[in-house]
């Protein structure tokens, strides 16, 4: 069996009108020998894409870095242009 990515879950980058993140389940990433992977796609608002692949063991050390970085987002304040529009995407759209 060769490398075969199962798309998991797409969703809408917040804030944007056409960015989207895609993860994946990847089966025999680098060959039959291979463990698992996850991918995670990134397609910007002008269709870039980047992409990251890591092993599921570290799934957990990611999302706990991931929670450290929203928290010291939270600690810094932060003006937003657009937010008394309530909108999802600037200007009031």
């Amino acid at each position: 069996m060769s490398r075969e990515a199962i798309k998991v879950k797409e969703f809408k980058i917040s804030q944007t009108k056409t960015g989207l993140i895609e993860v994946f389940h990847v089966e025999k990433p680098y060959g039959d020998s291979s463990y698992p992977v996850f991918r995670v796609e990134v397609t910007n608002e002008l269709a870039e894409k980047s992409a990251i692949e890591l092993p599921y063991a570290n799934l957990k050390e990611l999302i706990s870095a991931i929670e450290e970085s929203k928290n010291v987002c939270h600690e810094i304040p932060h003006t937003f242009p657009h937010d008394e529009l309530a909108a999802g995407v600037g200007g009031g759209q």
